[in-house]
């Protein structure tokens, strides 16, 4: 092999590399969902360049007690409201943040109803400009949708699965094999769901029948915790990501507090396989240092409209 080909080959892997690791950084958002959390509810901006988050902070105050089903399109972040009390949650009603213009405003007042309907982890198709969601306060057996016009909630059709994490074929409990705990939908209008059990799933988003593509290699436990997860994705790469709250039970047991780590992974869409990205150690006395965030929304670079449309 000749010095002048050997060069080339060498720069050839040097521009893959550094192509590889020079990855844009992006400011994101994501929405804290709790006034005990962080610095109180509101949307957080962060710097995300694929692999690591930095940079954490308030980009604008809420003056919610609790949000649910958070999710960002168009510069504009929904999400419905709602307020704890001894009996169950209370369902307030469905509001938009302008971000550009600093502006609040209701779209539908769901008169605090004990218990009420109500549309969780929202995931935006943009081809056919749909919010769907989880029927459900933290996790649901059927898929949803809002109006983001009007803020009717419509419950669709139940999660229908033929495959199953085998942890979930060898529990009692049956009812828990269709929950799901968090949806994604990407921009080609490819909605994916993970299931209480860890199971990955492509959804159906006309008969919600879930296609499975396998266990994610790696559970905290023999399945995750209802609130608190969040899957997301970046667009331009067009990779999954998840924000996931593992409870640490045995903490918990013996010294009443509770503990865990918030981390962030990403999860390969055709083998469930995941690479953890970072982690934050996560108690009751430090609710301000960990990642903890819902809705998260990173910026993308949306398709020419003269692109042809996925089928």
């Amino acid at each position: 092999m000749n010095n002048r080909r050997l060069l080339l080959i060498l720069a050839t892997l040097l521009f893959a590399v550094n192509g590889l690791q020079a990855q844009e950084v992006k400011e994101c958002y994501g929405l804290c969902t709790s006034q005990d959390n962080l610095d109180g509810t509101g949307i957080y901006a962060f710097d995300f360049d694929g692999q690591q988050v930095t940079n954490l902070r308030k980009a604008h105050a809420l003056s919610s007690d609790r949000l649910a089903g958070a999710a960002c399109v168009d510069g504009i972040y929904y999400w419905t409201d709602i307020s704890h009390s001894l009996k169950g949650y209370l369902t307030n009603g469905l509001y938009a943040y302008d971000m550009e213009e600093r502006t609040v405003r209701q779209i539908a007042n769901y008169n605090g109803t004990l218990n009420g309907d109500i549309v969780s982890h929202l995931a935006y198709d943009y081809t056919t400009r749909t919010m769907y969601g989880l029927w459900g306060s933290q996790s649901g057996h059927y898929l949803a949708k809002i109006d983001l016009e009007t803020g009717e909630q419509t419950r669709l059709e139940h999660f229908s699965m033929d495959e199953y994490p085998p942890v979930a074929d060898n529990y009692e409990d049956r009812s828990f094999i269709t929950d799901m705990i968090s949806l994604a939908c990407n921009y080609d209008g490819d909605l994916y769901g993970l299931s209480y059990w860890g199971g990955l799933y492509r959804i159906n988003k006309v008969t919600a029948e879930c296609t499975y593509i396998g266990e994610l290699s790696k559970k905290p436990e023999d399945a995750f915790m209802y609130n608190n997860n969040c899957l997301f994705f970046d667009n331009d790469t067009e990779k999954l990501y998840f924000r996931v709250y593992n409870f640490d039970w045995d903490t918990y047991r013996a010294t009443g507090v509770g503990g865990g780590i918030i981390g962030l992974w990403e999860i390969d869409t055709e083998t469930a396989k995941v690479t953890v990205l970072q982690e934050w150690p996560y108690n009751s006395s430090t609710y301000d240092t960990a990642f903890q965030l819902d809705g998260i929304y990173v910026p993308f670079q949306p398709a020419e409209a003269s692109a042809p449309a996925k089928v």
